[in-house]
């Protein structure tokens, strides 16, 4: 080599080993993607087999009511386990809802409600949620105070919240739901979409938890039993919904609002009527078509005057609920003779609009 190498210094040694070391990295990275390739085929399998032997105790099972089925499951003793247990989970997703209570049966014989007893200590979340969730999907009604004890000790795991709470509701375990909502130092983490998922699932007496939930202290969970109270059609509880149309929270007087005139409860009539002077265009807004829902002829003249509205949204609104009344001609000339140009503009745009699609229809 050169003249300027050092007497100890070989090139040729130095290349060798870098060559030898990048083969070695590379037999490294060849051997560890065959591992990870290899136990995917094994899960798979495992997965694959597993699936098959619950399918085939199940069909066991349904064909012969009150027969003994079991789950002989490949690679092991322990009949559930942490992997078993989410596998478990996609079949039940995946079966017909025929077919649950078979699977239900088998499952218990095999001993599962004591099983989940030795796990509630588990320190790895997402297992615990699962557990959790079995609990709902195999309906273990005993397991319900075990459930809300987790959700005060996990507040802070959105995620465990809203399937513990949805595992209560899917118990119908009115008492525990109660006196979670009903807690003022329990600070609710869950979103108002998945609150309201939460009580839609509730398999119990709606209405008496609806009644019993509008004292809440949460104004979720008020709002939620306010909008299922319209969109169940709970006409027994419109009285109680009613004096929240004068609640500081305005959320909650659009929902009550809207709710009132789902129910059709004509005793709101008037407080809507005052709603159409609200600071809220929003109050404003649903007030007019809570009014149209109750009755649109009786409360024609104050939805009328909304449109003239300052804000559009509320002449639209108005607009739409005056759009079908017989007397559309004479309501047109009405609105002209006040002079208010974007009043009458929108109602003669909604009054076109329904006439063309009023005859489409007829057409079709």
């Amino acid at each position: 080599m050169g003249d300027w190498e050092p007497a100890w210094f070989n090139s040729r040694l130095v290349f060798a080993y870098i060559i030898a070391f990048l083969i070695f990295i590379l037999v490294c990275f060849v051997v560890v993607l065959i591992y990870i390739r290899v136990s995917a085929a094994i899960r798979d399998n495992f997965k694959y087999k597993l699936k098959q032997q619950i399918y085939y105790a199940l069909s066991q099972a349904t064909d012969r009511p009150g027969g003994k089925a079991a789950i002989s499951i490949p690679g092991g003793e322990k009949v559930f386990g942490r992997d078993r247990l989410f596998i478990l989970a996609e079949v039940f997703d995946e079966i017909d809802d025929q077919y649950k209570p078979a699977l239900r049966g088998i499952v218990l014989k095999m001993g599962f409600r004591e099983y989940i007893n030795k796990q509630f200590g588990t320190n790895d979340m997402e297992y615990l949620i699962l557990i959790i969730r079995m609990i709902g999907d195999l309906e273990l009604v005993g397991m319900d105070s075990r459930v809300a004890s987790l959700m005060y000790t996990h507040r802070g795991d959105i995620n465990l919240q809203y399937q513990a709470y949805l595992t209560l509701a899917i118990l119908g375990s009115q008492d525990h739901i109660v006196h979670i909502c009903m807690d003022e130092n329990y600070v609710q983490t869950l979103s108002f979409r998945s609150l309201q998922e939460v009580l839609k699932a509730y398999t119990g007496d709606k209405e008496e938890l609806y009644d019993i939930l509008l004292a809440s202290p949460d104004p979720f969970v008020v709002r939620i039993c306010i909008k299922r109270i319209g969109a169940e059609g709970v006409a027994r509880l419109a009285d109680k919904v009613f004096p929240y149309l004068g609640n500081g929270n305005f959320n909650i007087v659009i929902d009550a609002a809207r709710t009132l005139g789902q129910l059709k409860y004509q005793p709101a009539a008037e407080k809507l009527v005052a709603l159409l002077k609200n600071d809220r265009w929003e109050v404003r807004s649903i007030a007019v078509s809570a009014l149209a829902a109750i009755d649109p002829a009786d409360y024609e003249a104050p939805i009328a005057e909304a449109l003239r509205d300052k804000e559009w949204q509320v002449r639209y609104n108005a607009a739409l609920a005056l759009s079908r009344s017989p007397n559309m001609d004479a309501l047109l000339e009405k609105v002209k003779a006040t002079g208010d140009r974007y009043a009458y503009e929108a109602l003669e745009y909604v009054a076109q609009a329904n006439n063309i699609f009023g005859k489409a229809g007829s057409a079709s």
